[in-house]
């Protein structure tokens, strides 16, 4: 592992832990009616797709092992840059579908402490 991956990895599982944490006993409603949850999901959404692009070019291996890394940073792509086109449906899926499984693989990569 590169010096650096160790703390994407942090910013990573800081931030979607962050998410999981704001998305408990709330409902897609809850995320539609609240603009700063959704903007700070939508904050912590970029941050983790950043962290993952700049391990895809730093450590491409420890990279590999983070499933749908390419999506991860297509994802906060769209956030800032297609912000309008990207639903708040889509947002509420990735949290409750794909965050847990980045969550568990990036767990599985952090050196123990």
């Amino acid at each position: 592992m590169q010096p650096r991956s160790a703390a994407y990895l942090h910013d990573i599982i800081e931030n979607a832990n962050l998410i999981r944490q704001s998305a408990v006993g709330r409902t897609l409603s809850d995320y539609q009616s609240d603009i700063r949850l959704r903007h700070q999901i939508e904050r912590e959404f970029t941050i983790i797709g950043e962290a993952v692009a700049r391990l895809n070019r730093t450590d491409p291996e420890v990279s590999a092992l983070i499933t749908g890394a390419s999506s991860v940073v297509a994802f906060r792509n769209a956030i800032l840059h297609e912000y309008e086109e990207l639903s708040d449906e889509t947002v509420w899926n990735v949290i409750q579908q794909h965050l847990p499984v980045l969550i568990r693989e990036v767990e599985a990569l952090l050196p123990q402490r």
